[in-house]
């Protein structure tokens, strides 16, 4: 009950500002500075929930076609921001769940968190026989039973949402749907056996790819809520100043990142779905950088028609096909059957001609 109330006073609080902003009617810069005050805010009491609405806010981060960029910069903060839990905890949850101490798992094991994140946090610590180094997640306590009065709660936040929300004509914008796929993907990401055959199925269908990085996993050392992994450090992908400096190509990590993705979705229907900065990195491994991936908690598989249709909507963009380019988005559920095609037909067309005159510009610098 008391975490309830917890709840619904920040709800208030977030929606008695949003109340204000609309009767303010504001414009231009003023709205947009606006809406960063109301954002910061929002990050702040999101990160005074904790765990779930960290992890909540992080999903939203991502989602541009609901939430203006001011909101979703803020949002984004939370993907760094995130305070750790002391390693007490952590080394008793390790304790619990493999049977033995720190001392006698590993030759070390660093107290200092290397990174927190809203579901667990990451120990670096030595494998005893090999003197390898490896990364230990460790996930934060009772999550489950948190998570089952937060997302009671959020349900009905989403419910009042839908029904205070103008909607639009993208079939995304469903607070509805955000909360059930935000609960199912919780309840997934905190059962790390998972997570575990996740980073395994993806270091597999990556295995020849040479300027991509899977991190490898050591089962013996894993349980639902510890996970051991190689460490593999990197430059974060979005730190430029240091990626030119220890002289990466940005041309070579955009293309294996590029290529990466539509491997991930157009060939193998198995992606990762949580790919900001955090979750990025680049080494040394191959000349002009090797791309590194972290965190599998967040996967999913494409369903046949949406692989489909997503195959499809890129063919159809680079051979000019606007009507193909519709009924691409509407197999993939982008688009709303029934609406207006017409008027996104003809926005299309426009679109993807600016598109081809682009591609045929002498100043096309793709």
């Amino acid at each position: 009950m008391k975490r309830s109330c917890l709840i619904w006073g920040c709800v208030a609080g977030q929606a008695w500002g949003v109340f204000l902003l609309r009767r303010q009617r504001l414009r231009g810069a003023k709205k947009v500075a606006a809406n960063r005050k109301l954002a910061a805010n929002l990050r702040d009491t999101l990160i005074l929930l904790g765990p779930t609405f960290i992890k909540i806010g992080q999903l939203l981060s991502t989602r541009v076609d609901v939430l203006p960029p001011e909101v979703i910069q803020e949002l984004a903060r939370l993907q760094n921001e995130v305070p750790s839990f002391p390693a007490e905890r952590a080394i008793a949850v390790i304790r619990q769940e493999l049977g033995k101490g720190v001392d006698e798992l590993f030759a070390s094991f660093e107290r200092t968190p290397l990174a927190a994140a809203s579901l667990a946090q990451v120990h670096r610590a030595t494998l005893k026989e090999s003197g390898e180094e490896v990364v230990v997640k460790v996930q934060r306590e009772n999550l489950l039973d948190l998570f089952r009065v937060d997302l009671a709660n959020i349900r009905v936040v989403a419910w009042l949402a839908d029904r205070l929300d103008p909607q639009t004509e993208a079939a995304s914008a469903n607070w509805k749907d955000i909360a059930k796929t935000s609960g199912r993907v919780l309840y997934r990401e905190v059962d790390f056996n998972h997570e575990r055959a996740s980073a395994e199925s993806f270091a597999e269908n990556f295995k020849t790819f040479k300027a991509i990085k899977i991190p490898s996993v050591h089962p013996e050392l894993s349980s639902s809520k510890v996970l051991t992994m190689e460490y593999v450090p990197g430059v974060k992908i979005s730190n430029a100043e240091q990626l030119a400096e220890e002289g990466f190509d940005p041309v070579h990590i955009s293309n294996q990142l590029t290529t990466s993705y539509l491997e991930q979705v157009c060939r193998h229907g198995f992606f990762h779905c949580d790919p900001h900065p955090g979750n990025l990195a680049v080494d040394n491994g191959y000349p002009g950088g090797r791309l590194i991936y972290y965190d599998f908690g967040m996967m999913e598989n494409m369903e046949d028609n949406i692989k489909k249709g997503f195959v499809d909507l890129i063919f159809s963009i680079y051979e000019n096909l606007p009507l193909e380019a519709c009924d691409a988005l509407e197999a993939m559920g982008v688009l709303r059957r029934g609406v207006d095609r017409q008027s996104i037909e003809r926005i299309a067309r426009d679109l993807l001609n600016t598109f081809q005159q682009t591609l045929a510009s002498a100043d096309n610098k793709w």
